[in-house]
């Protein structure tokens, strides 16, 4: 035995040496935190937050072990099942009364456990103990690199543990565990898509780990462990990119001394090989202008150049050629040059990385975002009400250009209500407020009333430092008909026209107004609202412009009532409602039945024929009279305006006989 050790002090100088991975420095203890954790513990998430604030304190030396296991962790039908057969005993043997629960390092922190002796404790102690372990010096350091191919899926795990004391047990265990994090699913507390992360899947040591025989000063002990990840885990799919490897030291089954985590490197990669995986768009636009970005990850050796193409809505696409270099496994943001578009109430981003490779389903991603909301009224109302700690807030409005248009607060202690009247001009807006404090105004609001109606509101729990909202105020769509509200005589066979100098949209979905889509926001009845349906057929150009053709003439007398319920491309609803009577019904006239105009479509000038003495008058879409000519002949060829175009109405009239057509112009 003198001997063995003899030859180990003489060796020492060649093993340090050999060593590649690991400090022989002396260090402090690393925290190893096992969390556990269930999909229907309510309260876990709290737990969570806690883990994730020790975590990012030292994120290089804290490992975060979410073990699933009790019955908060069985899953009831639709919820994920992260069980493992390591959980229970582990959560059996700290000895916990309740979930969340966590041990730090399976140390017995006196009188901090759940009970008498136990290693568990509940979160609000977690961060204390923590501390203490991370002002410990350990007599062990652990180094460890892993590797995962990806033709095989094994993962390849060495380990190097290097003692700078002696430990005062005669033989430590090596624990080696797999972790996977950005799994989504239910969680008590968090919804139906939380994110799961450090959540333990396997342990390749097993239960309690592998043995370290020699745990003197100076011994440095090796080991490597082989895997072959399977696809899932009780059907939960075993993502490369998401998996994590732990390593610690422990005295047998219970003190952990240290540990470390560490990501895998990926061998056997394809020579080619991408995904897209996000977009980043601003929620909500003012106008019609973007530059988006979004993010690529390569999962191939390496990765130059994608070709790229873009829209927004179903304009035409634009073009642009990335050049960079990112590895396998790495992500690179794209920003996209900007472009301008004719913005809707709702619209869609489509992103095409056209470089062919094996999963061309992920080549490409969509995103939607509105338009902020916009009102005509030029005064509108604010209403403030804070929690009980009124001095931690103030709020502002300011302009596009930054421009601040009024501001207030802070307010005194307690709660503050107040009401202010605005006056601000056309232009775009965000409303902001702010919390000194950074935990919102629970309970509190702020609104903008445009009349009786909210138009604007942020609600205190909401934010925690800053909330803000972006508005508009616009000019009111300008809505011209023809007939107008109230006249009379109207001609029975129509046509009758809706002209707006907005582009127009229906309520629901923002889906562009067509000849399609003109039926449900277009209302034509006799009398009132309530009256008997008028059959009728329409045409839409420039999605601005309505002609509506009733599918017989209408009789003499009838009351026609005409709504149009739609919004405006500033996101403004319009309910256009007018009435009018008709009067002489053209076709019956027999003086007239046999004019007939001609060509139609037309381009530079029509032909009357068939109306010798009688007038003819033309109108555009918008009812705008552009020709009034006598007719001298029985073919009187008529000049159309250069800047005539589309549907116009020609109305001739003889006599006391008129009738009306509709002439298309190319």
């Amino acid at each position: 035995m003198k001997r063995a050790a003899f030859l180990l002090l003489a060796l020492l100088p060649m093993v340090q040496f050999a060593q590649t991975i690991v400090s022989t420095e002396p260090q402090n203890k690393n925290v190893v935190l096992e969390q556990f954790t269930g999909v229907n513990c309510g309260y876990c998430p709290q737990g969570t937050t806690v883990s994730n604030g020790i975590y990012n304190a030292n994120p290089d030396r804290v490992v975060i072990v979410a073990v699933h296991a009790g019955g908060y962790a069985n899953p009831s039908t639709g919820q994920p099942d992260f069980r493992t057969p390591f959980g229970n005993s582990l959560a059996s043997q700290s000895n916990l009364a309740g979930y969340p629960a966590g041990t730090v390092n399976r140390h017995v922190f006196p009188g901090w456990g759940m009970n008498s002796g136990s290693t568990a404790m509940g979160r609000d102690k977690w961060a204390n103990a923590a501390t203490q372990i991370l002002g410990q010096q350990a007599y062990v350091n652990v180094g460890a690199t892993a590797e995962i191919s990806l033709a095989s899926r094994e993962i390849t795990v060495y380990v190097e543990a290097y003692y700078t004391g002696s430990s005062p047990q005669s033989t430590n265990k090596l624990n080696v565990v797999l972790l996977q994090d950005k799994t989504y699913g239910y969680q008590a507390g968090g919804g139906a898509n939380y994110e799961h992360n450090n959540r333990l899947v396997h342990m390749l040591s097993g239960q309690w780990g592998t043995v370290i025989s020699n745990t003197t000063a100076g011994s440095l002990h090796t080991e490597t462990f082989n895997y072959t990840i399977p696809f899932d885990y009780n059907n939960i799919p075993a993502v490369l990119d998401d998996l994590r490897v732990a390593v610690y030291v422990a005295e047998g089954n219970q003190e952990i001394i240290s540990g470390i985590q560490i990501k895998p490197t990926f061998a056997n990669a394809p020579e080619f090989e991408y995904r897209v995986v996000s977009v980043e768009t601003p929620s909500v636009l003012f106008n019609g202008i973007i530059a988006p970005n979004f993010t690529v990850h390569s999962l191939g050796q390496s990765l130059t150049s994608l070709n790229i193409q873009y829209k927004v809505n179903d304009e035409d696409f634009h073009n642009y050629t990335w050049e960079g270099s990112i590895n396998y496994n790495e992500t690179t943001v794209i920003t996209l040059p900007e472009i301008d578009f004719n913005i809707r109430p709702i619209n869609t981003l489509t992103i095409n990385v056209l470089n062919e490779d094996n999963s061309i389903d992920n080549n490409s991603i969509t995103a939607d975002f509105i338009r902020a909301q916009a009102t005509t009224n030029l005064n509108l109302t604010l209403q403030i009400r804070t929690n009980m700690q009124g001095a931690e807030v103030t709020w502002n409005i300011k302009n596009e250009a930054g421009d601040i248009m009024i501001f207030d607060g802070p307010y005194g202690n307690g709660v503050y209500t107040a009401t202010v009247d605005l006056e601000l001009p056309i232009d775009n807006y965000i409303l902001n407020i702010y919390d000194s404090y950074g935990d919102g105004m629970v309970g509190g609001y702020i609104k903008i009333m445009d009349g009786t109606s909210t138009f604007i509101n942020i609600t205190g729990n909401s934010y925690t430092t800053h909330g803000s909202e972006m508005f508009r105020v616009v000019a009111p769509a300008n809505i011209t008909t023809n007939p107008l509200d109230g006249d009379v005589n109207v001609d029975g066979d129509g046509p009758f026209t809706i002209s707006s100098n907005k582009s127009l949209f229906l309520k629901i979905g923002g889906i562009p107004l067509t000849t399609a889509t003109v039926p449900g926001v277009l209302t034509l009845k006799k009398t009132n609202s309530t009256g008997e349906n008028i059959p009728y057929t329409a045409t839409v150009s420039d999605q601005k412009n309505i002609t509506i053709t009733p599918e017989a003439p209408i009789a003499i007398g009838t009351v026609v009532y005409l709504k149009l319920s739609v919004k405006d491309e500033d996101v403004v609803d319009i309910n256009k409602e007018i009435t009018f009577t008709m009067g002489a019904v053209d076709i019956n006239s027999v003086t007239l039945e046999k004019v007939a105009i001609y060509p139609n479509p037309a381009n530079s000038y029509f032909t009357v024929s068939g109306a010798e003495n009688g007038r003819v008058t033309v109108y555009n879409i918008a009812g705008q009279l552009i020709i009034d000519q006598q007719i001298n002949n029985d073919n009187q060829i008529i000049d159309i305006p250069t800047n005539a175009k589309g549907v116009l109405m020609v109305k001739i009239q003889k006599e006391d006989a008129v009738i009306t057509k509709s002439l298309v112009v190319m």
